[in-house]
């Protein structure tokens, strides 16, 4: 009942309990990914009114979301021309030197990161304002809070469209003419939805894989594959595949067993699941090793033993080490899982545009 218990009740809750928006930086009006770069990450929120609450009650929020953490402070910024505002400028106002161009739209604010601050400049170079600025996952993730109270940019709440251009202070720009990124602020990611339709996805590349390995899938008792990896292991202790099949029994005959008894038979699973995989590093097994680490790491409580990024990271190395696209897009499928499961959403959304390549 323990196991049962800690592996639903946030789901339980998330079911039934919602956050405010406004807690989290509003509804979301665009995301941009691109796994490829640096800048994994930009998500735009449309903006938020009467948020007494918080710092501000009128804001609206801006995202960026890197690959590696920093370690210096970010310095970046981003240039924003909005639909409802007249004029604007082409030229930048923060490293002209790049002699960067934005003819297509040029821009009514500009925001400044640096040093861990970010400050608002309108068109002409006059200081507007300091945002609220946040640094999340090891400065990994930086949120900004543009606070609506210069009478110009409060004509956002009425805005349809706006246009980004993010530049990266440590980037060479010159004499390019960068694309902007468009965003409709009247649209919505319906998240609900989306979610829906990726755990489909999800289900039916696993139920596609499963019925591919349904043949050849070991149908020994827990006990006989136990003693027959033992008996391995007896023979040459650093026979890294034995040894991760031997952690993988051992964690499924913790799915059997009583609380108290579950929790050490797991934990002891992962001391061989563990050396299995830093011995296989590299060698000829080591998918093997991590699809059985990467197996039990989705399988157990992630609010009792917290492998489930564990579990993700196996997986997404798993797909590197195989060409066969049925099991590369069940192990990208198998990683979105587990990052969602340990709250990594962006990993967890590259994940699963890299399964959706392989079944296209």
């Amino acid at each position: 009942m323990f196991f049962i218990f800690s592996s639903n009740l946030s789901d339980v809750l998330g079911s039934v309990l919602r956050v405010n928006s406004a807690y989290t930086g509003g509804e979301i009006a665009d995301d941009f990914i691109d796994d490829s770069a640096e800048l994994m990450r930009y998500t735009v929120y449309k903006p938020v009114t009467n948020a007494h609450w918080q710092a501000s009650a009128d804001y609206w929020q801006l995202n960026l979301e890197y690959r590696n953490a920093s370690e210096e402070k970010r310095k970046a910024s981003i240039y924003i021309d909005i639909d409802s505002i007249d004029g604007g400028s082409t030229k930048a106002l923060f490293n002209p030197e790049a002699q960067i161009n934005f003819s297509d739209h040029p821009w009514n604010y500009a925001l400044y990161i640096s040093d861990g601050t970010s400050k608002l400049y309108d068109s002409e170079g006059n200081f507007i304002c300091n945002t609220e600025y946040y640094e999340l996952n090891d400065r990994r993730e930086i949120k900004n809070r543009i606070p609506l109270k210069d009478e110009n940019l409060m004509r956002v709440l009425g805005s349809k469209e706006t246009w980004h251009y993010i530049i990266s202070d440590d980037a060479d720009y010159s004499g390019e003419s960068i694309s902007a990124l468009e965003v409709s602020m009247t649209s919505q990611k319906n998240s609900k939805v989306a979610k829906k339709e990726a755990d489909e996805f999800v289900n039916r590349i696993k139920k596609e894989f499963a019925e591919s390995i349904g043949k050849t899938k070991n149908t020994d008792s827990i006990e006989k594959r136990l003693a027959y990896y033992k008996e391995k292991l007896d023979e040459n202790p650093d026979d890294y595949v034995s040894m991760a099949c031997y952690g993988s029994a051992l964690a499924e005959k913790g799915g059997e067993s009583s609380v108290f008894k579950a929790v050490a038979l797991v934990n002891e699973a992962y001391t061989y699941l563990d050396k299995a995989a830093e011995l296989a590093f590299n060698k000829e097994g080591e998918l093997d090793v991590l699809l059985n680490r990467a197996s039990v790491s989705a399988a157990v409580p992630q609010g009792v033993f917290g492998k489930a990024e564990c579990g993700a990271k196996d997986f997404m190395r798993s797909a590197s080490l195989t060409e066969d696209k049925k099991l590369k897009a069940y192990c990208y499928a198998m990683a979105y899982e587990c990052y969602m499961k340990c709250a990594k959403k962006t990993d967890a959304f590259i994940a699963l545009q890299e399964a959706k390549k392989m079944v296209q």
